[in-house]
């Protein structure tokens, strides 16, 4: 009897796993059919051609990136998006900070150099003005004023004999010429690194092997082996001692330069924009702005969120603007994404749907944990295939890859500054007031997923609580939304996990049985059966791998490991498979602290993987 209960019920949840999956196929072949085959190939002479049809002229678009502490990824973004394939007149961009930031990092920077006045005194008094070296270690000094003197001698007093002797020793094997910019890459590339580097051995590595991958992509890995450990091996036999006269000539704006903000990167960017002929801004968020559009301030520190920086920003597009995108501070669009924006625009001026693309969030895979790997890879696929369907019935957004018109956002007062997931809101909004759709942009932007099982937890954890947040407020005025938020967000999350742990627990079962760990009455096995059961869970693992391989052109390579032996990839994936489980969790946790009324309050930032 308890047999053939825990095979019915086995058959019930592997059933369920398999009708979602037949969905999920569905819904690929729908998407397929009607957004992405009938997505047509424009270029600028195409949508001129529409606007010179239609008699309007080609919309102004305001890109909004949010970017508080963001300094490790903000480079790459900025240079991305000031190559869009449009006419560089006709958008701008404004890269939003936060105020909290600069004095954050003023006070860093006035703690270094009082650490380095301090040591300018006690050497000063305790060795002869003639000592060029004083003997303390490197170690007896903060990780920031380390920071500080290893960006110093490098700036001031490697590069010089240390790159003469790196070309010698690898010219001959990178098969380049005596052409300087390629050191000078190499150079550029080692001092972003080192700005953010963190001090373990492993990890100083590790920084290395990225910035040796970046600036020579083409190079054999054993290569770029020998060059990161004599990199290493150079830089930490630099460091050991410290000279009087080097302490001596270290000044404040050398400490600075140790130190970038998310502000002193993009101002410092704006004459590359200026060259591509670009309108750059860089917009700051005072502490005591309120978050509500139009603008209010307060006596106090307000609590930062995204929404709150993205208001204060709506105040600073230029007069001209007609759209406004939103895009992370990691983001990197495809960069025909203004043109189809513009097309969309050009045919539906009247009636402009908010235009939403979808995220690939596995740019960053190579650095991910197991969680991480397989949450990404399956959001990409969501945003793929079933992004172009839930907007059917729901007015879902996603926050990134984001095109709203600008007096959409003036009627509707922007966002919302104390929404947990504001581009949800948002959408739910302008659908509620104004009547206004979401349409699905068939153009793909490239993000980053938190590596780490905490961060992704908790950012999962957000999502989850902001969804819920949406469907309380508008539990009473619009029954017919709720449900359908209802149906595509709580009663999902359960479903999903309910039978995501049958199935786990059933296999964790038969193979403990089967090892002889527990008795087996326990846990009768029916052989024949064990062998479907077992079998079923095969698909999903090809599927893993297919998701692996559909999404790899995202992957920047140069994350990926030079210690990885062949097939390591291939192992993690499979291991990645397995805990697919897991995914649901933060879902269903984000459920119960809402039954509780212990739900989240306050809007949590995502970690960026530093690129």
């Amino acid at each position: 009897m308890r047999a053939n209960f825990l095979y019915s019920l086995a058959f019930l949840c592997y059933g369920i796993t398999f009708f979602l999956f037949i969905r999920l196929l569905i819904w690929k072949k729908l998407s397929k059919k009607y957004y992405w085959t009938a997505k047509s190939k424009l270029s600028l002479a195409d949508v001129k051609m529409i606007s010179a049809f239609e008699d309007i002229p080609l919309p102004f678009i305001s890109i909004m990136i949010p970017a508080k502490n963001e300094s490790a990824v903000i480079r790459h973004t900025i240079h991305n998006a000031i190559h869009l394939s449009y006419p560089s007149h006709r958008y701008e961009l404004l890269v939003i900070v936060d105020e909290r930031e600069h004095i954050e990092n003023e006070k860093r920077i006035e703690k270094v150099w009082e650490e380095i006045t301090k040591w300018r005194k006690e050497v000063g008094n305790s060795q002869p003005f003639d000592k060029r070296r004083v003997d303390f270690s490197f170690k007896s000094i903060s990780k920031e004023l380390q920071q500080a003197v290893l960006m110093y001698k490098m700036k001031h007093l490697l590069w010089g004999p240390f790159y003469h002797e790196l070309y010698v020793e690898f010219s001959s094997t990178l098969s380049y010429t005596s052409d300087p910019s390629v050191l000078h890459a190499l150079k550029c590339s080692l001092e972003e690194a080192l700005k953010k580097m963190p001090y373990t051995r492993k990890d100083v590595k590790k920084c290395l092997m990225i910035s040796l991958q970046k600036a020579f992509p083409s190079t054999e890995r054993v290569v770029l082996k020998k060059m990161m450990l004599k990199l290493e091996e150079t830089i930490y036999s630099f460091v050991h001692t410290i000279s009087i006269h080097e302490l001596q000539d270290i000044t404040r704006d050398d400490v600075r330069d140790a130190f970038p903000t998310t502000k002193s990167i993009a101002e410092d960017m704006m004459e590359d924009a200026s060259k591509q002929g670009v309108m750059l801004k860089v917009v700051s968020v005072p502490t005591n702005y309120t978050g509500v559009y139009p603008r209010t301030y307060t006596n106090q520190n307000t609590h930062s969120t995204k929404g709150r920086a993205l208001n204060y920003a709506l105040d600073e597009v230029d007069s001209l603007t007609d759209i406004v995108g939103f895009y992370d501070a990691e983001s990197r669009p495809d960069h025909s994404v203004l043109l189809h924006v513009a097309k969309v625009y050009l045919q539906k001026k009247e009636n402009l749907p908010i235009l939403q693309g979808p995220l690939y969030q596995v740019r960053n895979y190579y650095t991910m944990g197991l969680v991480s790997r397989i949450g990404g890879l399956f959001k990409a696929v969501s945003h793929e295939w079933y992004l172009p369907i839930i907007f059917k019935k729901v007015p879902f957004v996603g926050g990134t890859n984001l095109f709203v018109s600008k007096a959409l956002l003036f009627k509707i007062h922007g966002f919302n500054p104390e929404a947990l997931t504001e581009d949800l809101d948002l959408g739910i909004r302008a659908y509620m007031m104004h009547n206004v759709h979401v349409e699905f942009l068939p153009v793909i932007s490239t993000e980053q997923t938190p590596p780490f099982w905490s961060q992704f937890f908790k950012q999962r954890l957000r999502w989850a609580s902001g969804h819920l947040q949406v469907m309380s407020e508008i539990r009473k005025t619009h029954r017919e939304l709720y449900w359908q938020l209802f149906w595509k967000g709580p009663f999902e999350w359960v479903l999903y996990q309910f039978s995501a742990i049958v199935v786990i627990l059933m296999n964790i079962g038969f193979i403990v049985s089967k090892m002889g760990w527990i008795p087996k009455q326990m846990i009768p096995v029916n052989p024949v059966l064990q062998m479907v059961l077992l079998f079923m869970n095969i698909p999903y693992i090809f599927f893993s791998f297919y998701c692996f391989y559909h999404y790899q052109f995202t992957f920047e390579k140069h994350f990926l490991s030079l210690d990885s032996f062949p097939g390591m990839e291939c192992i993690k994936l499979v291991l990645s498979s397995v805990l697919v489980f897991l995914l649901p969790l933060p879902y269903i946790w984000a459920l119960i602290l809402h039954i509780l009324d212990k739900k989240p309050k306050t809007w949590v930032k995502t970690p960026r993987t530093c690129e």
